[in-house]
């Protein structure tokens, strides 16, 4: 019975350690996107302020 315990916990962490690095992954997915859109918007504000720089 000891036995058939052991190995559900072990089976039981090593699940919470896979569910946990595959939400880090996804953490790390979905923040260099939001990192690149962020990027992205920053780039059209600059060139935005260079047109009605231009303009002047």
């Amino acid at each position: 019975m000891k036995r058939i315990l052991s190995n559900e916990r072990g089976s039981v962490t090593v699940l919470l350690m896979g569910s946990l690095m595959i939400m880090i992954a996804g953490f790390m997915v979905v923040m260099s996107l939001f990192n690149e859109f962020i990027k992205q918007g920053h780039a059209s504000g600059i060139a935005q302020q260079a047109a009605f720089a231009a303009r002047k």
